[in-house]
């Protein structure tokens, strides 16, 4: 692992954990006295936030998987509550339960990926809930994921087909990227072993990037490719070992 993955040093990380860490045991002790569905909502949310970072973060220190599992794994809970709740879409947004399924799947805790798959029935168009706005190549990749997981591939084929092309179309960096995305799910669905590993490796480099020397350099979610990782699970599952090797994208994190 080289020595900083993004602007992050390793006193900065620390702080950052501890404080992580901090938060998600002052949230534990208060969630019994919140039964209200919007608060509860509220506070899950800020778990699962806290407990994502905590796991990302301890990635970044170079802790024990076991560590960073256990941390993915209360983000997992929380999602998997605040999504049954549903009292607050502003928290509750597709975005956020894209999250809970790569951390499902990473953690190889399909059922917990398909139960979050088959809560909303979402449509790869521009999507609008209060003041949250997805773009519609971001929901293109995220119907496309969620029926692939759910074992409808022609739809995730074509879906990710669709939204591969709207990409093409499209001058923004984030658009790259989900195009990206959306190309190595597609190779997933042909059975494209050669083109998964082309455009695991392009998603890869292109966050390594940004981590690098753009958006990512001051965000903890620069420390891995979550994106890569959940790929990955499911490339394995198609019996695809990726060829790639990247700090950002830690094979070991894939529990089997």
């Amino acid at each position: 692992m080289p020595k900083y993955l993004n602007d992050f040093d390793e006193l900065h990380m620390q702080e950052l954990l501890q404080s992580d860490v901090a938060k998600l045991r002052e949230y534990q002790t208060l969630l019994p006295s919140y039964a209200e569905p919007k608060r509860r909502n509220r506070l899950l949310n800020g778990m699962r936030d806290y407990a994502y970072d905590a796991g990302v973060l301890s990635y970044g220190l170079d802790k024990a998987p076991a560590t960073v599992w256990n941390f993915f794994g209360r983000s997992v809970e929380a999602c998997l509550e605040m999504f049954a709740i549903g009292a607050l879409p502003e928290c509750n947004t597709p975005v956020v339960l894209l999250d809970g399924v790569y951390l499902s799947v990473v953690l190889n805790l399909w059922d917990n990926a398909r139960a979050l798959a088959e809560l909303k029935r979402y449509s790869p168009v521009r999507f609008e809930e209060g003041s949250f706005v997805a773009d519609e190549v971001v929901m293109g990749y995220l119907v496309a994921f969620l029926a692939y997981l759910q074992g409808k591939l022609d739809e995730a084929g074509e879906t990710a087909r669709m939204n591969s092309r709207r990409c093409e179309q499209r001058r923004e960096g984030f658009a790259k990227s989900f195009g990206l995305r959306s190309h190595a799910l597609l190779s997933l669905v042909k059975e494209d072993e050669g083109s998964f590993q082309t455009s695991l490796a392009e998603i890869v480099q292109a966050h390594a990037s940004e981590a690098r020397k753009g958006r990512l350099r001051e965000d903890t979610r620069g420390l891995l490719c979550l994106d890569a990782l959940a790929l990955t699970s499911l490339a394995e599952r198609a019996g695809i070992r990726p060829a790639i090797q990247s700090p950002y994208l830690p094979l070991t994190l894939v529990k089997h």
